[in-house]
């Protein structure tokens, strides 16, 4: 179901990225690991997975739990799409390395990162 694993691991590389880009929260990251677990059978969800439900530390540690980094597949312009979805929640974004003009359009011509997103965190509203 989710591919989180270290050899197909590009559901777990987009979430992170969306960690990473700001579009998520770590409480929204959390949220999303619960969805993992309740959808996925114990024997198929990976350790780390149950390591990274109550992560608080520093982003820069989340590699060390997980184990490697996941692979995520993401365009330059997909990564922007994710920092308009940011933009589009009204997030106060630290240190943005573009503008909300442009992560805006790199959104509007990437809909399938908003769509891919709201499969993945239905619970989350996005604003316009």
């Amino acid at each position: 179901m989710w591919k989180i694993y270290r050899e197909n691991s590009h559901d777990l590389g987009f979430v992170l990225a969306n960690l990473f880009s700001q579009s998520i929260d770590i409480i929204e990251f959390n949220l999303w690991i619960d969805r993992v677990i309740l959808q996925m059978s114990t024997d198929e969800t990976p350790h780390y997975i149950f390591d990274l439900i109550d992560f608080n530390q520093g982003l820069c540690h989340i590699y060390e739990i997980i184990g490697f980094v996941p692979n995520n597949d993401l365009s330059e312009a997909e990564r922007n799409a994710l920092t308009g979805i940011a933009f589009a929640r009204n997030i106060n974004l630290y240190e943005p390395d573009m503008t909300k003009a442009e992560a805006l359009k790199a959104l509007e011509e990437n809909p399938h990162i908003l769509d891919r997103y709201k499969s993945f965190f239905p619970f989350i509203e996005i604003y316009s």
